[in-house]
């Protein structure tokens, strides 16, 4: 009797013990599920299971449900172990039956579901969400181990995280992945953990910093960025215990996750806003801000990416210029043109390693500092300078009160360098700074070809090549030269002409080197100055003065000032300026200047009535009248009347040695007293602006001439060019020409031939009627 109770001890548990396919097969409503798992051949499988947790769909379920059934899927409802309704918890993950080979691991590698609660988070009552799905009937006991859950809906597997981030809405995390080409990584069969933010993915950069990493050659550095948002294993909440713990990101970075005693976690110092959204191969744990790698350093190199200057810095590589880009503890200035300014370059012409370093100021130069006219020192460094750095030029002007607010700059000024003009505002870069410019800069020119693009120079050059001083110029290392304007050139007059005559080459060179310092001379070294002299090419002194009242800069005179400063050149700076200064060794007598001017005729006359000793003297003056005006004259006959020859000369020599140097020698209603005679006067008229006449005082109507030209002498005098040939006025015999004095003399000798035969006749008749003759008629 004992042993038939001890046998059905162990038999009637046997019998009574129930599978969840036995439960299942019990209640109608979960018929569809029943041949569900008949047809996926699962019914052996479930029953072999000892414990386990079966979230259950009803019939209702599948109705609702309008993709395949498949095994996977059903697997995905089952649980190894027991969860009675009371043992769930918010965000608790549970581990399925399904398992993708390689997704997450290799052991323990069930696809992963998340559960959510209504109510208290925490273990109890609540309403309790399975992978989103409500359980809408809880805890049916099939056995001691094994329970089964109602859903109300079929859980759904997880996707992959690659395909989960891409139906983000409103982010861009998946194109920032794939930007960065770490999809394919993403892709691979194993697991991962994903620490994305909340906000933009590139939010902690700028726009530069964000066009950089989104360039293809930021590529390595967007890596770096979103690697360390990346863990190559799975990781839940459930995984970080309270305090610090280590892990490893893709990118060998080590981030430090530590949870407080009320389970609040930070990656990084970033606090955790969302945890655990399941994905096929791990999960994804969302941040309020993005974690930043200190190894992300910005370089002025990444910044000219990031501002469309690639083709600047390619250049710079190409001709070895890299470090200038690269070097963050350096304070430049860089003035990057646009790929598209580029495009408008002559590659062919030119140093191309010159003509970067012309972009690359050595010091960082902020707008608030920029001045105009001011000139900065350039990383262009040339031997023909001397040594010295090449200058850059800046140009500052205030914008137009018209420029709607929002489109002024920051400074209120628009600023150009070398003539091209920054565009937007200039950009920081630790402590360097940039300026996209409009166009790219070409380094000065060699003084011929920087100078003849100014056509106000061109008497300027025409005189370089007739002294054949160019190449010299050229040549000399450092030198500052003060180049006349065509202006200046026009006032010397006939001193401009004979310093282009052939015979005065050396004396036109002289002048030349007279305006070209050896040694660099910018607008700058005049600042805080009253007087300077500097040593010419000539071995000459040339003062330069500051006028106190007018702040004006001379060269040489009180009248010869700088009209434009800083004109840049390959081998030194040119300063333009109005008027010609001729140094002490250049001499210009008033024989010089008449060969200057078409007087051929006149100079001959002067010989002819031996008046050319008085021509270097400095206390005359000559008005000498064209050949064309003395081809209006018979000179060969002036020739038969030496008095009148004289007197026509005199009256166009001058007494001027109370002239100044510095004086016009042409003024309105000034007079000056001939060589004739102190009464014999010729006055000076202005008819129109800088045109003049000169007239034969007391002489008659029309006894004048048009000044043509005038030239100054350095000996003192000068020669005044004119179109007609004065005519003294008659004064006594000596004022008569010879024509009219044979006249008069003809005229006398017959008047006294005259009375002398009339006399005769009267006398003879008076005698014979004395002597008693008588005429008898017939």
């Amino acid at each position: 009797m004992l042993k038939l109770f001890i046998l059905f001890s162990y038999v009637i548990p046997i019998f009574c013990y129930k599978t969840f396919i036995d439960t299942l097969s019990e209640n109608e409503r979960f018929g569809t599920l029943l041949r569900h798992l008949q047809t996926e051949r699962l019914v052996p499988t479930i029953n072999k299971m000892t414990s386990g947790t079966f979230f259950a769909p009803d019939n209702e379920a599948f109705e609702h449900y309008k993709q395949n059934i498949t095994k996977d899927l059903l697997l995905y409802h089952i649980l190894s172990q027991p969860f009675m309704g009371e043992d769930f918890e918010q965000d608790q993950i549970l581990e399925s039956l399904y398992v993708r080979q390689g997704l997450l691991g290799e052991t323990n590698n069930g696809q992963r579901i998340k559960v959510t609660k209504e109510g208290s988070p925490r273990k109890g009552k609540g309403k309790v969400y399975i992978g989103g799905v409500q359980i809408v009937d809880k805890d049916i006991v099939a056995n001691n181990q094994s329970v089964i859950q109602v859903v109300g809906r079929l859980l759904t597997p997880p996707d992959l995280i690659v395909d989960v981030i891409k139906n983000w809405k409103d982010s861009d995390f998946y194109s920032t992945l794939d930007i960065a080409k770490l999809l394919p990584i993403l892709n691979e069969p194993r697991p991962f953990t994903l620490f994305a933010s909340s906000q933009e993915t590139l939010q902690p950069f700028t726009s530069i910093e964000r066009s950089y990493l989104l360039h293809e050659l930021g590529n390595l550095d967007l890596q770096l960025y979103l690697k360390c948002h990346i863990v190559d294993r799975n990781l839940y909440a459930s995984d970080f215990t309270e305090g610090e713990t280590k892990v490893e990101a893709l990118n060998g970075k080590k981030l430090i996750i530590t949870v407080d005693k009320d389970s609040n976690i930070k990656v990084d110092g970033i606090s955790v806003s969302k945890i655990n959204e399941m994905t096929a191969n791990g999960a994804i744990h969302t941040l309020e801000s993005s974690i930043v790698p200190s190894e992300l350093v910005f370089t002025a190199r990444k910044y000219l990416i990031g501002m469309n200057a690639t083709k600047f810095v390619s250049h710079l590589d190409k001709y070895g210029l890299s470090d200038y880009i690269d070097d963050p503890s350096r304070k430049y200035t860089f003035l990057a043109p646009s790929n598209e300014a580029f495009e408008e370059l002559d590659y062919s012409s030119g140093n191309f390693t010159k003509l970067l370093l012309y972009h690359i100021l050595p010091q960082a130069w902020l707008p608030k500092d920029l001045d105009d006219g001011l000139l900065v020192d350039t990383e262009l460094v040339e031997h023909k300078l001397a040594g010295f750095a090449q200058k850059l030029k800046v140009a500052v002007e205030n914008e137009d009160d018209s420029i709607p607010i929002y489109l002024r700059r920051k400074e209120g000024k628009s600023i150009t360098f070398g003539g091209a003009f920054v565009n937007g505002e200039p950009v920081d870069i630790n402590g360097a700074q940039i300026y996209t410019i409009s166009e790219v800069l070409t380094p000065p020119a060699d003084l011929l070809t920087t100078l003849i693009t100014d056509l106000d120079l061109s008497a300027y050059i025409a005189s370089l090549y007739a002294a054949k001083t160019e190449n010299k110029l050229k040549d000399t290392k450092g030198v500052t030269l003060f180049v006349p304007s065509n202006v200046a050139f026009a006032d010397l007059g006939l001193a401009a002409k004979y310093l282009l005559h052939p015979d005065a080459k050396s004396k036109l060179a002289t002048v030349i080197y007279h305006h070209a310092v050896p040694s660099l001379v910018y607008s700058s070294h005049f600042a805080n100055i009253t007087s300077l002299e500097y040593q010419t090419l000539a071995g000459t002194t040339l003062q330069i003065n500051r006028t106190i009242d007018s702040d004006q800069i001379t060269v040489g005179n009180p009248d010869n000032t700088i009209t434009n400063a800083d004109i840049l050149l390959a081998n030194g700076v040119a300063h333009k300026v109005n008027g010609v200064v001729i140094p002490p060794p250049v001499e210009i007598t008033n024989s010089d200047l008449l060969k200057a001017a078409e007087t051929s005729t006149f100079s001959q006359l002067l010989k002819v009535v031996n008046l050319t000793q008085i021509l270097p003297s400095g206390n005359f003056t000559i008005l000498a009248p064209s050949d064309k005006a003395f081809g209006r004259l018979n000179v060969t006959q002036l020739l038969l009347d030496p008095t009148q020859l004289l007197r026509i000369m005199e009256l166009h020599i001058l007494k001027s040695s109370h002239l100044s140097p510095f004086r016009p020698m042409v003024t309105d209603n000034t007079e000056y007293e001939s060589l004739l005679s102190d009464n014999d006067k010729v006055l000076f008229k202005e008819v129109a602006a800088g045109q003049y006449i000169v007239e034969v005082k007391g002489g008659r109507v029309g006894n004048m001439a048009r000044v043509v030209a005038v030239g100054k002498a350095t000996t003192g005098g000068g020669v005044v060019e004119i179109d007609s040939v004065l005519i003294p006025v008659p004064r006594g015999w000596a004022g008569f020409s010879l024509v009219v004095k044979i006249a008069v003399v003809v005229s006398s000798v017959l008047g006294l031939v005259g009375i002398a035969v009339v006399s005769y006749f009267i006398w003879k008749c008076q005698h014979r009627r004395r002597l008693g003759y008588v005429e008898l008629s017939n």
